[in-house]
């Protein structure tokens, strides 16, 4: 599949945000965007889940379950990965 060009949003975890890499260039979201030539833009938050907790976290950044985040992504896009 061709992605030069194409607009990519990546909603994810901790992973997706890049926590581990060992810098933002290097994240798999940077890497995908510079091998591929898409522009990919990151919607990871760590911490975060699929699913929707009963009950709510101390911390609220980490009840920003996924579906819950679809609505801030831009709209534009031609792909959506999730992870």
């Amino acid at each position: 599949m061709e992605l030069n060009g194409l607009k990519i949003n990546l909603l994810g975890d901790s992973i997706t945000q890049g926590v581990g890499a060992s810098s933002n260039e290097t994240c798999y979201v940077s890497m995908i965007g510079k091998l591929s030539g898409a522009v990919c833009r990151n919607y990871g938050i760590s911490g975060t889940r699929i699913a929707r907790r009963r009950e709510p976290y101390e911390k609220p950044q980490f009840d920003q379950d996924f579906p819950s985040r679809v609505d801030s992504m831009d709209k534009d896009a031609d792909l959506v990965i999730v992870f």
